[in-house]
């Protein structure tokens, strides 16, 4: 067993957020290029904090939502932060512009539980694939206003996630939901969790 001495020891190194959220946090993502943290919340706002240069986290931008935020994501080059949420839309924050204001990016009939960026072969520049309450997956191109494909899940999305061409769904009544990329509207594998409750990352 641990003693008290050797976790307040790490503790001490931990990093208080400046201005930190005000409500639950849903989701946290880390920008694969530099040490900027997005940070989803109940209060519906996504923060993005820089973490390079003191202990305390620098607040940089700020995503509202008109609900709470529920997920976030980060391109591959780390210049675009997406956060989605309760009020069924998701928001685009491009940090290599200047002045630049949030951007709605996609949309749905119920809240959007998980947002992620990809990249396909197929594809000229990343893409944004959206898992929601109304039981759709649907993917994004920046470049258009609408869904260029979506696929129908049996439940509600609860929770996604994205490696190399595959992308994994994880929705209510324990279904997992297996999509090869490039063939996105069509679900790879069925399964059902082991698990007794909800599947939630």
């Amino acid at each position: 067993m641990a003693s008290t001495s050797n976790v307040l020891g790490q503790a001490s190194t931990d990093i208080q957020l400046a201005n930190g959220p005000e409500d639950g946090i849903s989701g946290l993502s880390w920008s694969p290029q530099a040490r900027h943290l997005a940070v989803a919340s109940w209060e519906g706002k996504v923060r993005i904090y820089d973490m390079t240069h003191n202990r305390s986290g620098e607040g940089r931008a700020l995503i509202d939502f008109g609900g709470p935020a529920l997920s976030c994501s980060w391109s591959k080059n780390g210049q675009k932060v997406v956060g989605a949420g309760a009020d069924k839309a998701a928001r685009l924050l491009d940090l290599a512009a200047n002045g630049a204001v949030p951007q709605q990016v996609a949309a749905h009939d119920a809240p959007i539980s998980s947002v992620h960026f990809f990249d396909t072969p197929s594809s000229n520049g990343p893409m944004i694939v959206t898992g929601s309450w109304d039981r759709t997956v649907k993917y994004w191109d920046l470049r258009q206003a609408t869904a260029v494909a979506s696929v129908a899940c049996q439940e509600r999305v609860y929770s996604m996630d994205v490696k190399g061409d595959l992308l994994v769904v994880g929705t209510a009544d324990r279904h997992i939901n297996v999509v090869k990329l490039d063939n996105p509207t069509v679900i790879h594998q069925a399964l059902r969790s082991p698990l007794h409750h909800q599947t939630r990352v």
